[in-house]
């Protein structure tokens, strides 16, 4: 995948905060986001999805765009009554707004990978990071655990998790299927350090 997009549609989300990774389902009602979903399905399929930060407005400018979003691949498209477009896409990095483009009819971005600092395991294993790093993802498999034991996600989401051992993919799971606030699932979003 490119490291940077140039004038890539861009679809705000209400509401949603999409990750790496993850394949989503959504639906599609302002006239902006079906265009740019249109200009994508012409030009190769790639979407740039970043969330609102004022879920009540309608009308939006970019400033009530948060900076950091997803490119994604658009798999299918269902047109359905009442005008709502439903669409199923596979979000593939993380990538950061460097400019808006001049366009009236949807909004148009140029963006940039984010690189996350991954973490590495040492020769020895036995380095301070090393232990942080497990450190961390055990509070993470445990801090799931107590949320699966009181009923909350289904089996298949929960040996997704557990089967891991990258706090990465794991922070992105949980920020996917648990409903934070939208500005906590953009923290998790905007992190970059998993080393």
């Amino acid at each position: 995948m490119d490291s940077n997009f140039k004038e890539l549609p861009m679809v705000a989300l209400r509401g949603r905060v999409f990750f790496p990774g993850r394949k989503v389902s959504f639906e599609l009602m302002r006239k902006k986001s079906v265009a740019a979903l249109e200009k994508a399905t012409r030009e190769g399929n790639f979407l740039f999805f970043a969330a609102q930060n004022d879920t009540s407005l309608d009308e939006i400018s970019k400033e009530d765009i948060y900076e950091v979003g997803v490119v994604g691949k658009v798999e299918q498209v269902l047109k359905l009554p009442g005008g709502i477009t439903k669409v199923f896409a596979e979000c593939l990095g993380k990538f950061k707004i460097d400019r808006y483009n001049s366009n009236d009819k949807y909004f148009s971005v140029d963006v940039s990978e984010i690189i996350d600092v991954k973490y590495e395991k040492s020769e020895s294993g036995l380095e301070q990071k090393d232990f942080e790093y497990r450190a961390l993802l055990k509070l993470l498999l445990e801090t799931f655990d107590e949320y699966a034991r009181l009923g909350k996600g289904n089996p298949e989401f929960i040996m997704e998790i557990i089967s891991s051992d990258s706090v990465e993919y794991i922070s992105y799971a949980l920020g996917d299927k648990i409903p934070f606030s939208i500005s906590d699932k953009q923290n998790i979003l905007e992190e970059t350090d998993y080393s």
